[in-house]
This record gives C-alpha cells, sequence and structure tokens, in this order.
C-alpha cells in the first residue's frame, strides 16, 4: 500500500481555494428528471444538482465535493449502514443486527444474511447469492443522489491513493485527509469515524472511514471500507483497505463517471 507523508496540522490559505466549489450548485440542472446529465464546468461540474471534483484519474472517475448528507466538504453526513439507504443518525438504537435491513437474528453470532451472502455459513438457513456489489436499490449514493451517483468500489479507492498525494490536514477545524491529484485539484474527505451505537464516541475522533460498494466475501457480515487513522495516532502514514461490520454507521462519499 503506498505511503503518504505526514499532514500538516494547519489549514493551509491555498485550501481556500482549493475548496470553493460547493456540494450544490445554484441552479439545479436536468429538470426533466428523466436522464442525468453532467453538467461540466471546465473538468469540474454537477449531476443531478451535487458537485464534483474532476482529478485526471485514468478511470475517468469523478469524486463528489461532499458526503452523502453533507452541504460542505468537512460536514460529516450521514451514517449509513452497508446495503441500507437511510441516514442513521438519529437512530443509533438500529445499528446493530436487530435493526439491519437484510438480517435475522440480533447478534454476531445469531445474525444470518437475507441478501449479499457468499458463504452459506452467515445465510439465514442456509441462504447465498451471487450479489457481492451493491444494487442501485442499496446504495445509499444512487438513492440518495440519482442516478450515475454510486458508492466507490475498491478499486477506485486504490486509484486514488495510487495516483493523487495525500495530506493529513485539517478544514474549517476539522481533521481530514487531503487528496491533491497532480492536475492540481483536490478533494477533502473528514474524519468523520464510525457510528457503532453507545461506541460510536470511542472511535469518532480516532479514525476515517468509508464505505465501498463491495462485500467482504470471505467474510459476508462485513463489507469493504477505506480507511485512516488520525494525527498522532499509531499507523498514522498508512491507508488500508479491510472490512466494517456491515449493520455500523459509516460515512458514504459518492462518485460518478466521466462521460466521453
Amino acid at each position: 500500500m503506498k505511503k503518504f507523508t505526514k499532514a500538516v496540522a494547519a489549514v493551509m490559505l491555498s485550501m481556500a481555494m482549493v475548496f470553493a466549489v460547493g456540494c450544490k450548485p445554484e441552479e439545479e440542472e436536468n429538470e426533466d428528471n428523466n436522464t442525468p446529465e453532467i453538467v461540466d464546468n471546465g473538468g469540474n461540474g454537477s449531476l443531478n444538482g451535487h458537485n464534483y471534483i474532476d482529478l485526471g484519474l485514468p478511470s475517468g472517475t469523478l469524486w463528489a465535493t461532499c458526503n452523502v448528507g453533507a452541504a460542505d466538504p468537512e460536514g460529516f453526513g450521514g451514517f449509513f449502514s452497508w446495503a441500507e439507504t437511510v441516514d442513521k443518525t438519529d437512530l443509533l438504537d438500529q445499528l446493530n443486527w436487530e435493526g439491519y435491513k437484510y438480517c435475522v437474528g440480533e447478534t454476531d453470532s445469531q445474525a444470518r444474511l437475507t441478501k449479499y451472502c457468499s458463504v452459506a455459513e452467515y445465510g439465514n438457513n442456509g441462504f447465498t447469492d451471487e450479489l457481492t456489489v451493491l444494487q442501485p436499490s442499496d446504495d445509499a449514493a444512487t438513492v440518495n443522489w440519482g442516478e450515475g451517483w454510486m458508492m466507490p468500489s475498491v478499486a477506485q479507492f486504490e486509484e486514488l491513493m495510487e495516483v493523487c498525494s495525500g495530506t493529513r490536514t485539517f478544514l474549517n477545524e476539522v481533521e481530514g485527509y487531503q487528496f491533491t491529484s497532480p492536475n492540481g485539484q483536490s478533494i477533502f474527505l473528514p474524519l468523520a469515524g464510525r457510528h457503532m451505537g453507545d461506541s460510536y464516541w470511542s472511535i469518532m475522533f480516532t479514525r476515517g472511514e468509508y464505505w465501498t460498494r463491495e462485500l467482504h466475501v470471505e467474510h459476508p457480515l462485513s463489507a469493504k471500507i477505506f480507511g485512516w487513522t488520525a494525527i498522532g495516532y499509531a499507523n498514522e502514514d498508512d491507508f488500508m483497505l479491510s472490512g466494517c461490520t456491515r449493520c455500523y454507521g459509516i460515512s458514504v462519499r459518492p462518485i460518478c463517471m466521466a462521460q466521453h
């Protein structure tokens, strides 16, 4: 995994220019609401009324300027269980297997899945399916922002890490990670932590985590996440792509694809 340099501990003046594009444009586009249309503003633009940054990535991936549910780049936005589309920030008592949409059972040992299950041991009555990537109806980015937006794949996070340089920093006093591409464009991911019901506060200020749209195939009670540790914590130069329990609440940063 590529390593990045340690962060500065204050906002750089240049970041005011980097994040000048907000999360929503002044005017809504695509009024007929039939076919999503990317509105290009010289490399950066909007889709369905939500803004993106073109980092010049080889895949053509365009990264949103903010999280689902946030109004600015440093906003945490909503916290979603994987394969669910409702923000559970105010529903902390549902961030468990009992409150999870695609599960029967109330504890880790009892949890049996009813969708996105690749191992019979974890399926309800031995249930399995061949679904390892979120369908649009279960993708929080697609459902909340409309067709064309989706949660990133593992490969898209890997590309972000490999192509862009990274810096742990602060934006408007919010800690996060700034990715800057060779074309000079940047995105900022706030360190929003993870909602785990009563355990949320113990992890909020130590980790940044974001869902991918991919199941953890070997252990389908989990899904793949992208994450990093906060400034001052162990291994703070390491990013990781690992797994997280699906019923926990994590932020979503959408992507869309450039039209050619």
